[in-house]
């Protein structure tokens, strides 16, 4: 993210495809999302995308995102229990 970036702004993660304005200071799930969303150097809302916790992506997106986080929380709490 450049200097002019608001310290709210949510970074891309790291080995992610995570693409951030410096204009509108919003976080798309990928490079082509955010070129969608530049229209003629303007920011577009585009259909069809949803913000959750400062990620803008489809709601498949964001269902895939939280089926991933639990399954990683259900094997680090596997790890974690004893045998």
């Amino acid at each position: 993210m450049s200097e002019s970036c608001k310290s709210t702004c949510r970074s891309p993660r790291i080995n992610t495809r995570e693409a951030h304005c410096t204009v509108c200071h919003k976080t798309f799930s990928g490079p082509t999302w955010f070129d969608v969303h530049r229209v003629r150097g303007n920011c577009e809302e585009v259909p069809g995308l949803v913000e959750l916790d400062g990620l803008w992506a489809t709601k498949e997106r964001h269902r895939n995102n939280v089926k991933l986080a639990e399954g990683m929380a259900e094997i680090r709490r596997l790890r974690e229990e004893p045998e």
